[in-house]
């Protein structure tokens, strides 16, 4: 047990348990009380003896020499906790400077690698940028070499005519001769003061379908541009065709793009030709309609079909009356189904 007996003996080894508290050291609890304060009782006085034969006094040998004081118990016990929590305190400080040593050389590397990655970041947003604009210019070019091809393709087949219902093997082993021979028949042989002439002709190339399967499309190509002209402008004008009993229909050879875009407006050319309104397609796809003496085009399916319907629900008002006389052309003629 150590015995304080000043106050600032206390107050010194209380800041100093508070001090190894912070730091989370475990000490040995050092017991102290308070020195109780002198009192001269009668016994004291009694007992206390001669100066003569009084002991020697503190730091006074018993010949009168003065000797050194030796330090206390209490404040050899104290030195040496101190000392240990010092030591133990250097020791923890050693190890979080080591510790910290380690994190900052982590940061740093960490950082490093964060530098060089957004170097990398930057540089593939450069290429991506770069590819993206690439990317866009090489769109539109293929774009514009795909318009080319599709007007390149068409204008091979402007002398072509598609004539579909012509039964198979009708044609024996001469499909030019006979398709010269088949279009006067259709479209009356007045129409033709000269032969007509056919470079070539074909079934479309696909597998010969099964007995009593709908048959192959021909595909002719007509010498002269002005004739083949002339051939449509007959099969609208002369009515249905018939050849052995079969409905025969003859449309202008278009490109597989082109017969796409003329197909999405065969209900829109129905519902015209049930109004007798008159209306054709241009080449590629593109509605003409003719209502009161004034002339609507349409190239988007959308805006036809809501002029359709407009137009459709005007009649309806007016007790289905209308002025249009004119036949228009056939909506099967148009599109080829």
């Amino acid at each position: 047990m150590l015995n304080l007996y000043y106050p600032q003996q206390k107050s010194l080894f209380l800041s100093f348990r508070t001090l190894l508290a912070q730091f989370d050291i475990d000490t040995v609890t050092i017991w102290f009380e308070m020195a109780p304060k002198s009192a001269k009782s009668s016994k004291d006085t009694e007992n206390r003896q001669p100066a003569s034969t009084a002991s020697p006094t503190r730091g006074m040998s018993e010949s009168g020499e003065t000797v050194a004081d030796s330090p206390p118990t209490w404040a050899k016990n104290l030195t040496t906790s101190v000392q240990g929590g010092l030591d133990n305190i250097s020791s923890r400080l050693s190890n979080m400077e080591q510790t910290l040593a380690a994190v900052r050389t982590e940061l740093k590397d960490f950082k490093e690698a964060l530098s060089s990655l957004g170097e990398t970041v930057s540089a593939h947003d450069s290429r991506i940028d770069a590819l993206e604009t690439a990317l866009k210019g090489l769109e539109r070019a293929n774009a514009t070499m795909q318009l080319k091809i599709d007007d390149l393709e068409g204008r091979s087949r402007r002398n072509n005519i598609r004539i579909i219902g012509i039964p198979e093997g009708t044609e024996g082993t001469r499909p030019t001769d006979f398709v010269a021979g088949l279009l006067p028949k259709l479209l009356g042989e007045e129409n033709f003061k000269l032969p007509l002439l056919v470079d070539r002709a074909h079934r479309s190339l696909r597998p010969r379908p099964a007995e009593g399967a709908k048959p192959r499309p021909f595909i002719a190509r007509i010498h002269l541009f002005q004739v083949k002209e002339k051939i449509l402008q007959l099969r609208r004008s002369h009515g249905p065709l018939q050849f052995q009993g079969h409905k025969v229909l003859i449309f202008p050879d278009y490109t597989s793009s082109v017969m796409e875009k003329r197909k999405q407006f065969t209900e829109v050319l129905q519902e015209l030709r049930n109004l007798k309104i008159t209306h054709f397609l241009r080449y590629p796809a593109r509605l003409h309609v003719e209502v009161d003496g004034h002339s609507r085009s349409f190239s988007e399916l959308a805006e036809a079909k809501a002029f359709v319907s407009s137009v459709s629900k005007t009649n309806k008002d007016e007790n289905g009356s209308s002025n249009q006389k004119g036949s228009g052309f056939l909506a099967s003629e148009d599109v080829e189904s």
